[in-house]
């Protein structure tokens, strides 16, 4: 077989069809019925035949509708929307669900036409892979103080996830230090950053509401009323940001957190909030 045989016209963000999915046997191991594959080799690797042999692809699913692991906020899965004949429909894709396939066997198939990422969810899907490899790791101890309370914030960010497009903090002014005992305490600085694009008036809304919570989960377990002190961790405070108020340098000098970070020590390693 030739390179141009070989040639296929397949872009990163193309989906495959029902009857290829079948065929490769890339069904989701716990949704069969809802399967969505996607190709998310980079376009010039596609049509680099010789040195890429093959395409990275990722099993999803369809959901009922975009939540907290939209806008890339969370490294292991992904919410995003793609534009069919009937409308919008939401996939969730799963970072560990990733497979390859040789080249040859899309060879001469056709993606899913009915199946289109636009260019801004196109774009959330490549930061999304690229944070994967990128994403912050926080200090043991810092883990093991937010332990107690992940679950209470996730629960919060859950319902805003179609909103807030980052967790952002200042923890130590960038540094890492493993701190000891209630009164050595972690200085944290939150910023949920949300997406202006869509209903603005209503994202801060719904983000400065969630702030608001997640500074009352961290004063209820990190005040002490009885003497006025912080213990452990101090929250300076947590706030709803506009993407078009932040620019690119100051978002630089603060953190992602990714609803799933890891500890830098723990072993085997825990997930903090995801």
């Amino acid at each position: 077989m030739t390179d141009a045989d070989q040639q296929i016209l397949w872009r990163q963000g193309d989906v495959l069809g029902s009857e290829l999915i079948e065929t490769l046997g890339l069904k989701h191991p716990e949704f069969p019925d809802d399967t969505v594959a996607i190709v998310v080799s980079h376009d010039c690797d596609l049509v680099n035949v010789e040195k890429e042999t093959e395409v990275e692809l990722i099993i999803g699913r369809t959901i009922a509708s975009l939540g907290d692991a939209s806008h890339a906020k969370v490294a292991r899965r992904l919410h995003i929307e793609f534009s069919t004949q009937g409308g919008k429909i939401a996939v969730e894709l799963a970072a560990p669900l990733k497979r390859s396939v040789s080249k040859t066997r899309l060879s001469g198939k056709s993606p899913n036409l009915d199946f289109r990422l636009d260019v801004r969810n196109r774009e959330t899907l490549q930061r999304w892979l690229a944070a994967r490899y990128r994403r912050t790791a926080f200090p043991d101890e810092f883990n093991k103080r937010l332990k107690k309370l992940r679950d209470r914030v996730k629960k919060v960010l859950g319902p805003v996830g179609q909103h807030v497009r980052a967790v952002l903090i200042d923890l130590d002014d960038g540094a890492t230090v493993e701190r000891e005992g209630p009164d050595d305490l972690y200085e944290l600085h939150v910023t949920l950053l949300y997406d202006s694009a869509h209903d603005e008036p209503g994202a801060y809304s719904a983000t400065e509401k969630a702030a608001k919570k997640i500074e009352d989960i961290f004063e209820e377990n990190f005040f002490s009323i009885d003497n006025g002190r912080w213990q452990y961790i101090r929250l300076a405070g947590c706030v709803a940001t506009s993407d078009n108020a932040m620019s690119i340098a100051d978002s630089e000098k603060l953190r992602r957190w990714d609803l799933d970070d890891m500890s830098l020590r723990r072993d085997p390693q825990e997930t903090m909030l995801g």
